[in-house]
């Protein structure tokens, strides 16, 4: 998925869908199936924001120069990384 789209995101989604899919097509056991559902749905859950990026067209693709984050973490003044 990734050489043919080269968004790492959309291949680490479609990797994470897949193992289910080959469990239940490999006929292993239902608590197999059940775990790895829940990892699916956890990748998923963690690429929400890449997923809204990738619908609106503005999501990295691999090898492409991104540029600074408007949005950035602040961090409290006086704490040890901010004097």
């Amino acid at each position: 998925v990734v050489g043919l789209t080269r968004y790492v995101s959309l291949g680490s989604m479609a990797a994470a869908v897949s193992v289910p899919v080959y469990m239940a097509l490999a006929g292993r056991r239902w608590e197999w199936l059940v775990f790895w559902c829940a990892v699916a749905a956890l990748v998923i859950l963690r690429h929400l924001p890449n997923i809204k990026r990738l619908r609106a067209g503005t999501e990295a693709k691999l090898g492409q120069r991104v540029g600074p984050q408007t949005s950035r973490p602040t961090r409290p003044a006086g704490s040890p990384d901010n004097p």
